[in-house]
């Protein structure tokens, strides 16, 4: 199959994305480390505005929530992280039908692609959690089909998915969480993965 690479700058205009890499590069492009309190709102207030300019330029989605999720939880950044997650999904959906990624071959050494494959792996999650294991498993499936090398772990939610096992048993019995993010249980889900 072809090589896919993310194109970030055809999913927004140039004056945009020319202002966007230059405010990043101020920060070494990692927003979420700003110190200062007033840098910090201006910065985040100018993503949350370019998402409605640039709905679906990908990578700015990452940024605010990483932003956001720096933030202490209230209701109100809880509802803006829940509606930027939504809206990022919303804009990886649309790329991959515009770019028909899934008939490619999406190399995961490209940086570029890492949102997208983030945010598709993001959605085929939440349907999982809501118990349509049909249409995750189908989405899982082609999220693997475009990388056999599988560095976000999409054939152990292919193959759960597709024996039936819930969202909630699957993050029981393989995985665990620490104050820094969720990771395998490695020798017991590879143990449970090489078995036919």
């Amino acid at each position: 199959m072809k090589e896919y690479f993310h194109q970030e700058s055809d999913y927004i205009d140039k004056a945009n994305y020319q202002a966007f890499n230059e405010m990043m590069v101020n920060y070494d492009f990692m927003p979420e480390d700003i110190q200062d309190e007033k840098e910090f709102n201006f910065v985040l207030n100018y993503l949350l505005g370019l998402s409605l300019r640039a709905p679906n330029f990908i990578l700015l989605y990452e940024y605010t929530l990483g932003m956001l999720n720096r933030l202490k939880s209230t209701e109100e950044i809880d509802k803006l992280k829940n509606n930027l997650e939504q809206r990022k999904i919303e804009a990886c959906e649309y790329v991959a039908h515009q770019d028909d990624i899934f008939n490619k071959t999406v190399v995961w050494g490209f940086h570029e692609n890492r949102p997208l494959i983030r945010g598709l792996m993001r959605k085929a999650d939440k349907l999982w959690e809501l118990g349509q294991l049909k249409e995750a498993n189908e989405l899982f499936c082609n999220i693997y089909k475009t990388n056999k090398n599988d560095n976000v772990g999409a054939r152990y939610s292919m193959k759960a998915t597709a024996e039936g096992i819930s969202f909630a048993e699957f993050e029981k019995r393989f995985t665990y969480h620490d104050e820094h993010g969720s990771y395998y249980k490695t020798d017991e889900i590879i143990s449970w993965f090489e078995k036919k």
